[in-house]
């Protein structure tokens, strides 16, 4: 199976290798300009006939217009659009945010600004757009979006199996769960921290709901045999998750004290981070040492029994470390974070799982040694 990566060249140079990597790690084959080599044909025919070859569309689309053909009134990358509709490919189209910084030089003038802003316009009637700000955002979002309509029905079009999709997400979709309930708890069983996010606790229960059904979709497409052992562990994380968030939803306050929700949050997270082992071991063991590195020094020190049932210090922690990933991620891969929607992306859920487990574990070790 192929797909047609679109976008204007020089200005999306990173973006383009960014998505082409995400979706190669899907099992797919790519068609993009890159990679045509000489034709005896034209650009514009090489492109259609590589269209008509692939079974998925991909658009990508900042600030630029494009080339405009002689003898014709649009440009290239408006025409592979055109092509990819007309002959029904899902299409799955991306947009620059907004006010996202970009280079001037990129920024395409009249009578090219207008143009494009007409084309976007169109597409926007045609199709259901996503938007983007860094490669790794974008390339996120573009695993996800094409992920998702794979496992609709993977077999159509001889694509990985859906057992093995879902053995992919289940590391970062159950580690996005424990993160937002661990926001919910913290929110619910610290008075500074509800103070601060009280009016957005609904909308943390909405991530959270979203997320918990993302991961159950994922659950519905293992088989059993050969994942037998995966999908017991699955269902056993679904019920605690479920306990939980029953318990979250209700209002931003606890039934019982911090200390020991989060203490039975740690054992969760300890089934999390089995699930995640065993599901995706090498995907998730490089993922959670890149973090390690960055925090296990910073958060190993202290004393632990002055804050084993404090929500508010714990937060503090967190949002230290936190900090300190996002710091590293944006110096290798320019990660821009800019809503709350954002700061919960695919690319951030193992390592703020990893944060929160290092964290819970300190709990649990600070209560024990107290009743020693």
């Amino acid at each position: 199976m192929r797909a047609f990566i679109s976008s204007t060249a020089v200005d999306l140079i990173d973006h383009r290798l960014a998505v082409a990597g995400a979706l190669e790690r899907l099992g797919l084959g790519l068609a993009r300009m890159e990679s045509f080599g000489g034709r005896p044909t034209d650009p514009i025919s090489a492109c259609l006939e590589e269209i008509e070859a692939s079974e998925l569309f991909v658009g990508l689309y900042a600030h630029r217009y494009g080339y405009v053909p002689k003898d014709s009134e649009i440009s290239i990358t408006e025409l592979e659009f055109d092509h990819a509709h007309a002959l029904r490919r899902p299409t799955f189209c991306f947009f620059v945010e907004e006010g996202y910084p970009w280079p001037e030089e990129m920024i395409e003038q009249e009578p090219g600004k207008d143009k494009l802003q007409r084309f976007k316009s169109r597409m926007d009637k045609l199709v259901v757009r996503d938007l983007f700000t860094t490669p790794d955002m974008l390339a996120t979002r573009v695993a996800a979006s094409v992920g998702r309509y794979l496992l609709s029905d993977p077999r159509r079009n001889n694509a990985r199996s859906g057992v093995e999709f879902a053995l992919a997400g289940l590391a970062d979709l159950s580690a996005a769960v424990f993160v937002d309930l661990m926001r919910l708890l913290n929110v619910a069983g610290g008075d500074r921290v509800r103070t601060a996010n009280s009016a957005r606790y609904t909308e943390f229960v909405d991530m959270a709901d979203q997320h918990f059904a993302d991961f159950r979709i994922q659950v519905t497409r293992l088989t059993g045999g050969a994942e037998a052992d995966i999908l017991q562990q699955c269902v056993d994380l679904e019920k605690n998750f479920g306990w939980a968030l029953t318990r979250l939803r209700r209002e931003p306050r606890l039934d019982r004290p911090w200390h020991q929700f989060a203490a039975f949050m740690a054992g969760v997270g300890e089934k999390v981070h089995h699930l995640a082992s065993t599901a995706s071991p090498e995907y998730y063991a490089r993922r959670r040492d890149e973090i390690l590195a960055v925090i296990d020094q910073q958060l190993t020190g202290g004393s632990q029994r002055t804050w084993q049932g404090s929500a508010d210090l714990y937060v503090e922690r967190r949002h230290f470390a936190q900090n300190l990933i996002l710091a590293k991620m944006r110096e290798i891969s320019a990660l821009a974070i800019g809503t709350v929607r954002d700061d919960m992306d695919r690319v951030l859920a193992i390592p703020y799982f990893t944060i929160d487990l290092v964290l819970l574990r300190q709990v649990v070790a600070a209560a024990t040694t107290g009743k020693s």
